[in-house]
C-alpha cells in the first residue's frame, strides 16, 4: 500500500517495525499454532497492531454487481436439485465488480480474527469486512433468486485469507439458512491447479 499511495510515506517506520518483530520467527508447518512475540516488540506494535489504519470505500457499481447473463432460473433449479441444497456458479460477479472486492480485500487493515491455527485470518461485518458494493451484491442476490433467499435477510458478512503453505479451515458448518460463498482468487495465482479452491461438503447443519 505504500508503493501505490493507499497510506502516507510514514508508515514506512511501520513496515520496518513488522519486519523487526517478525525477523527470525520460524515458517509455520501445517498445523502450525501462534508465535509469541516479545515485550519489546509488542511495544512497537501497538500503536497500529489490528488498527483501521486504510478501509477502501468500495462503492456500489452504477451497474450490475452479478453478471447479467446468468440464468438464473437454471441456478434456482440446480440448487433444489442438489440436496440440501447447493449450487456453484463460475463468472457470478461482473469483472467489475469481481476486481473491487479482491482489492478491498488486498487493501483493508481489517483482519483482526487471527487466532487461528490453520494460517488463515478472518474479518467480520463488526470489523470493517462491509462496503456499499458488498451490500449491494447481497441485495442482488436476494432479488434475482426469490426462490432460494425467500424472506431470509442478510445477517452475516465474512472473509478470509489463507496462507498457501498451509490447509485453512477445516471442515466445518455454517450457521445460516443460505450461505454464499465467493472465492476470488485469480486462476494464475494457483501453482498447482490439482488443488486449492473451496471443498464443499454435502451434508446439512443440524438446527442446534
Amino acid at each position: 500500500m505504500l508503493e501505490n499511495g493507499k497510506v502516507d510515506r510514514k508508515f514506512e517506520q511501520v513496515l520496518s517495525d513488522y519486519r523487526t518483530a517478525l525477523h527470525g520467527r520460524p515458517v509455520m508447518e501445517d498445523g502450525g499454532s501462534l508465535v509469541a512475540v516479545s515485550a519489546e516488540n509488542q511495544k512497537r506494535l501497538a500503536l497500529y497492531f489490528n488498527r483501521l489504519i486504510h478501509w477502501p470505500q468500495s462503492p456500489s457499481l452504477a451497474g450490475p454487481a452479478a453478471n447479467p447473463d446468468l440464468d438464473r432460473a437454471e441456478i434456482e433449479t440446480a440448487y433444489f436439485k442438489n440436496a440440501p441444497g447447493i449450487v456453484h456458479v463460475d463468472d457470478f460477479l461482473s469483472p467489475a465488480a469481481l476486481q473491487e472486492i479482491r482489492q478491498f480485500c488486498l487493501e483493508s487493515t481489517i483482519w483482526y480474527r487471527h487466532h487461528h491455527k490453520m494460517g488463515y485470518v478472518g474479518a467480520f461485518m463488526e470489523d470493517g469486512f462491509v462496503s456499499p458494493l458488498l451490500l449491494q451484491i447481497a441485495d442482488e442476490l436476494w432479488n434475482s433468486f426469490p426462490r432460494i433467499f425467500g424472506a431470509a435477510t442478510l445477517r452475516k458478512l465474512w472473509g478470509f485469507k489463507y496462507d498457501s503453505r498451509l490447509s485453512g479451515i477445516l471442515v466445518h458448518a455454517d450457521f445460516a439458512a443460505v450461505n454464499v460463498n465467493f472465492w476470488v482468487t485469480p486462476d494464475a495465482a494457483n501453482r498447482d491447479p490439482q488443488s486449492g479452491g473451496l471443498v464443499v461438503w454435502d451434508k446439512e447443519a443440524p438446527l442446534d
